[in-house]
């Protein structure tokens, strides 16, 4: 019986995977039906009525999580809205 050498010796059938759930940044499973809203930079500063700049310097500082997708930074809409409710101040007395 021949063994391969050379470069045939290297190759392996590929990996089998199961059917588990598909995981997404958070580690939950994700829904195939669900979808994931993404925004730039300038549709976050819109969203929140603040500036591009001020939206970066949030960015920069880390207080607002981002993905670099390529060279481009986009934000998880839930991440913006939980900025939001983060920051939120409550009234005296209520």
């Amino acid at each position: 019986m021949n063994t391969p050498t050379g470069r045939l010796a290297n190759i392996r059938k590929p990996r089998q995977y199961g059917h588990d759930p598909v995981l997404f940044l958070d580690n939950l499973p994700v829904d195939s039906t669900a979808t994931i809203e993404v925004l730039t930079v300038a549709e976050v500063a819109k969203l929140l009525k603040i500036s591009v700049s001020g939206v970066r310097r949030l960015q920069q500082g880390r207080q607002i999580p981002f993905i670099k997708i390529g060279g481009s930074i986009r934000f998880l809409k839930s991440d913006v809205v939980c900025l939001v409710n983060k920051s939120r101040v409550e009234a005296i007395g209520q």
